[in-house]
């Protein structure tokens, strides 16, 4: 009796794990990547704030969902999974002035959210900063035609010339196949 258990139980946990694994299988993951420049202005004094506006970014969401078998309809989840600040211009400047560096997006009808910021932030950077991620679903805001970025940053000392930030944005994307 407890033979024929046994190969039951198997049998079962066999079949079990084959379903969770078709399951899975109906999921993907996308990578969707954006990037925007911002100009921060020369300063003359010590101690500033900038609020920097970028462009509107395009989503291209339908098109990027398609390619992959799926839609925006289909998708569950969005996270941001990297955002890495640079300096473009002038290639010797480095990131010293700046203390402080806060990512926030928004879309039509959504409120704006920050996504990433870093704070206090060492003399020894050069040329790339990682900022730590906030953990929210953004969905709401990268699956419309497109979504608005702004960042804000703070400096402890005078910028001597126009400086160029470069915006790298990774978000990760779980969706469902079509037609699953």
């Amino acid at each position: 009796m407890r033979q024929w258990l046994f190969v039951f139980g198997t049998a079962f946990l066999v079949l079990s794990c084959e379903k969770l694994q078709l399951t899975a299988n109906k999921l993907t993951q996308l990578t969707l990547n954006y990037q925007n420049t911002v100009l921060i202005p020369k300063t003359d004094s010590l101690l500033n704030e900038y609020t920097l506006l970028a462009e509107q970014l395009p989503t291209d969401i339908q098109n990027l969902t398609a390619a992959q078998q799926t839609s925006a309809e289909l998708i569950s989840d969005i996270r941001v999974s990297d955002i890495t600040v640079y300096i473009d211009s002038p290639l010797t400047q480095e990131f010293d002035p700046l203390t402080e560096v806060h990512v926030f997006i928004s879309a039509s009808g959504q409120s704006e959210i920050e996504v990433a910021s870093l704070v206090g932030l060492s003399n020894d950077v050069e040329s790339a900063i990682e900022l730590d991620l906030v953990d929210v679903n953004l969905k709401p805001y990268l699956t419309q035609n497109q979504f608005n970025t702004r960042i804000v940053i703070s400096t402890d000392d005078v910028l001597p010339q126009d400086t160029r930030l470069r915006c790298d944005m990774k978000f990760a994307v779980q969706a469902s196949l079509l037609g699953d």
